[in-house]
């Protein structure tokens, strides 16, 4: 599991290829920008994936699938979720779940959101991404 190339610590079990754990702080995480006006920060294990991701202002998620489970909460801010064609305003505090192969996507207010997403499998083009 060499998921987070020395960006997160590994217990010494980890680093010695047994089970083991890791710690991460976000701010020493790696940003990762798949469109402009989104930064991913994430940190996976094996089969799960946990990202944080920051949408600024104004901007749209187009609709998209993936094979991958998707759980997100909201942590500041809000944005309008469309999953399978029904779209809902979700605010800090607020979660959805969105079922691998369905579309979804999103659109920011004014206010922008951070939004804490779990995924699983892990999503690799994320982590591949980060170098």
């Amino acid at each position: 599991m060499d998921h987070q190339r020395g960006r997160s610590e590994r217990t010494p079990d980890a680093e010695a290829g047994q089970a083991g754990g890791q710690w991460a702080r976000r701010d020493d995480l790696p940003m990762v920008e798949p469109q402009p006006g989104i930064a991913v920060q994430s940190i996976a294990g094996d089969r799960l994936h946990v990202a944080w991701i920051q949408i600024a202002p104004e901007t749209e998620l187009p609709l998209h699938r993936h094979p991958h489970e998707q759980i997100g909460t909201v942590l500041e801010g809000a944005i309008a979720v469309t999953i399978a064609g029904e779209t809902r305003r979700v605010e800090a505090g607020g979660s959805y779940a969105v079922p691998g192969g369905v579309e979804h996507g999103g659109t920011t207010g004014s206010e922008g959101v951070l939004v804490l997403e779990a995924f699983t499998p892990v999503r690799r083009e994320y982590l591949d991404a980060e170098g």
